[in-house]
């Protein structure tokens, strides 16, 4: 069943009304907007200058995807965008943690005409179109790297539900035409839909979707509980994941706290470029903020601190009536805007996919006069409860909180294999990995990492029999049968153990790339990590320093019956039984033995001495040499070194989908998006930064979203 081109439209809100400027007499007017249906899809007007905008939302993103076909989703968006080619508008289109948006600027027939080619593309995509999305999706997706937001997010909540936006897109190369429109049918409905215009007359609209039905927001029970904690991040930056009840309070604490911070961490200690907040509705009631900068590495122990600081501040005192209300202005300023109506207008229809309370324009007023000093401290008293920091190696984790286990749960039982010579510089000698009827795991000294058959979320597999296993609990196996003895049949019983539905065949290659990205574990697999290792080794180098050192320059003697082929009564000794061979044993080296005459046999004895003399030598320099490459192997071993498995690999093949930014965009020829929220960061800045949120107006988020962290390559 499709909406029907001349449905009625049936007003249900229209809203255009004053609210009193906080702390003052003037007024200004709330952005307008009406909500009106035709057939199943809410349609919200905003009453906006400047050109006309329309967007076509569906309640459909990374979040309801799965490691399998990841990446759909952005397939779909890809394929029905294509058939529209160029046009003298300007269109756009995304895919983010819970929406897939389609939307346009230029002039109101132009917007019509835009929705009705994109509802008619979404009817019949141009499949014989997937083999070459699948390299386009191949080729945008290699520029992306993993950042900090990737790890918070899969630390968080493993590769499910919101968690997804830290894995790869493995679907977007490996789906097929017939996955891809059944995911299509499921998802792009008139029930799933919304549509948000400015300017276009409704009446006109013509949005020709199947009837379908709505899909709830998917909700991933969090890995981590014992909360708060850290763990070590491969990059500079710091952040802190948070997860915290959606509402005026904490969206005023946020902006609060993002100023606060750009003033101490960049303008009075100068020690980054940015300092943000960046935020996400998880569902209609619950929404997920990271908060991070990117300082300078030598700098970055002090940004640690003022950050944990100024949240501790913010939650245990909240603002100064003069700071609330500095921020209450400038919410009812960017209603100035005159586009402001249509970012309100995006977020009430975002609202309404969640599923959430609908509100008015007056009601998100309301909402913010009414917010306090206490408000804004509870939100983060809350907030802080569940924080996940991610902190770099160098830098020290604030007080009170654990470190997160590096670990699974339980070791894992079975047949254990020895690294093969391959890969002797992949693995340490005492590592091993660990098959068993029920999952594959790799241990070391001090650690344990498996992957249950029977908690496996998805396996990518290549013809040459690398294989990479993620666990629904995090965890990540990756496993190249060359690099263990016995791997070839090692991989046969990996095999035999998994449910074929979950392996994702990756065709031909050389598998995972050699070093894929991984969160830290503790410190130094194999290495030396316990107190009475580190004793040993240092009592070991330090003899092995001192033999280095007196050997050599030890005075040459020897007693009568060291010497082969002389009567011990014919050679001259001094008082206490020796034969003094005329100095050390680089001088004896260097110029000879001197002994006392003895006749015939002093030339005997002057040999017996220079090879004693090269003896003691030797042994320095071989003591000398052991000494630098004991020294070089105890450092290596106190020092954290990354792993081949770790936890939340987030970018798992060569040349396939790595992981993928939140939100996707692709911009048509000629024009830009009609609504640009990316915010400015540094080039230079560390991976994983967070980004300052930008609202146009509060209670929605400027074209739905807020924008997640940049990313940049760790590789």
């Amino acid at each position: 069943m499709a909406t029907g081109v001349k449905a009625t439209g049936v007003k249900a809100t229209g809203v255009k009304a004053t609210a009193a400027r906080a702390g003052g007499s003037k007024t200004a007017a709330l952005p307008a907007v009406k909500r009106r249906v035709r057939g199943a899809v809410p349609i919200y007007v905003a009453e906006a200058q400047g050109p006309a905008m329309c967007a076509l939302m569906f309640r459909v993103g990374r979040s309801d995807e799965t490691l399998l076909n990841g990446g759909v989703t952005h397939l779909v968006e890809h394929l029905t965008l294509f058939p529209l080619g160029d046009q003298p508008y300007a269109y756009n289109g995304f895919v983010d943690a819970h929406r897939t948006v389609f939307h346009a600027t230029g002039r109101p027939e132009e917007c019509v005409e835009f929705l009705a080619a994109v509802t008619a593309s979404l009817s019949d995509l141009p499949l014989l179109r997937l083999e070459h999305e699948h390299r386009v999706l191949s080729a945008e997706t290699a520029g992306h790297g993993s950042g900090l937001f990737d790890e918070l997010v899969s630390y968080r909540f493993g590769p499910r539900g919101y968690g997804m936006l830290g894995y790869p897109q493995v679907g977007a190369q490996t789906l097929t035409g017939r996955q891809v429109d059944d995911w299509r049918a499921a998802q792009f409905t008139a029930a799933n839909a919304a549509v948000v215009v400015s300017g276009v007359p409704v009446e006109s609209l013509r949005l020709t979707l199947p009837l379908g039905e709505r899909h709830p927001p998917v909700m991933a029970p969090p890995i981590e509980t014992d909360l708060p904690a850290w763990f070590t991040t491969r990059g500079h930056g710091i952040g802190v994941s948070m997860v915290a009840p959606r509402g005026a309070a904490l969206t005023a604490a946020l902006r609060i706290l993002e100023k606060r911070l750009q003033k101490r961490l960049r303008t009075d200690m100068a020690v980054v470029y940015h300092a943000g907040v960046s935020t996400q509705y998880i569902d209609a009631d619950w929404a997920h903020v990271v908060v991070g900068c990117d300082p300078l590495p030598d700098h970055a122990t002090d940004a640690c601190n003022a950050l944990c600081e100024e949240l501790a501040r913010l939650a245990g005192d909240g603002p100064d009536p003069a700071e609330l209300e500095a921020d209450r202005l400038s919410v009812f300023r960017a209603w100035d805007d005159p586009q402001a109506a249509y970012g309100m207008a995006d977020g009430l229809a975002l609202d309404e996919l969640f599923g959430a309370e609908r509100r008015t324009p007056a009601a998100i007023a309301k909402s913010v006069r009414s917010v306090s000093a206490q408000d804004v401290a509870e939100a983060l008293v809350m907030a802080r409860r569940s924080a996940l920091w991610a902190l770099p190696a160098h830098v020290d984790a604030p007080s009170g909180m654990r470190a997160v286990s590096g670990s699974s749960k339980r070791r894992m039982e079975g047949r254990r294999l020895a690294p093969s010579a391959l890969g002797a510089d992949s693995h340490r000698p005492e590592e091993r990995l660990v098959v068993g009827d029920g999952g594959v795991g790799i241990e070391g000294d001090g650690w344990h990492l498996h992957v249950d058959y029977r908690q496996c979320a998805g396996v990518l597999a290549w013809s040459d029999g690398a294989r990479v296993l993620y666990g629904n609990d995090g965890f990540v196996i990756r496993l190249l049968p060359w690099q263990w003895q016995d791997g070839a049949k090692a991989v046969a019983e990996v095999d035999a153990g998994l449910d074929l539905d979950l392996v994702v065949d990756m065709g031909e290659g050389d598998g995972p790339p050699p070093a894929p990205p991984a969160a830290a574990r503790p410190p130094s697999p194999g290495g030396l990590t316990r107190p009475w290792k580190r004793i040993l080794a240092g009592l070991f180098l330090f003899l092995v320093g001192v033999l280095a050192v007196v050997m050599p320059f030890t005075s040459t003697t020897l007693r009568p019956t060291e010497i082969d082929g002389v009567e011990a009564a014919a050679v001259p000794v001094d008082g206490s039984g020796y034969v003094r061979c005329g100095g050390s044993a680089l001088a004896v080296l260097r110029g000879g033995a001197e002994v006392p005459d003895s006749g015939p046999v002093t030339p005997v004895i002057k040999g017996a001495c220079e090879d004693d003399a090269l003896v003691s030598v030797a042994v320095g320099s071989v003591c000398a040499v052991a000494f630098v490459g004991g020294s070089v192997w105890a450092v290596r071993g106190w020092v954290p070194t990354p792993s081949y498995s770790q936890r939340n690999v987030t970018a798992a093949a060569r040349g396939a989908a790595t992981a993928h930014a939140p939100r996707t965009s692709h911009a048509r020829p000629g024009t830009a998006a009609a609504v640009d929220v990316a915010c400015s960061t540094s080039d230079k800045a560390a991976a994983g930064r967070a980004r300052a949120t930008v609202r146009s107006a509060p209670g929605s988020s400027p074209t739905g979203m807020t924008m997640p962290p940049r990313r940049s390559s760790t590789r």
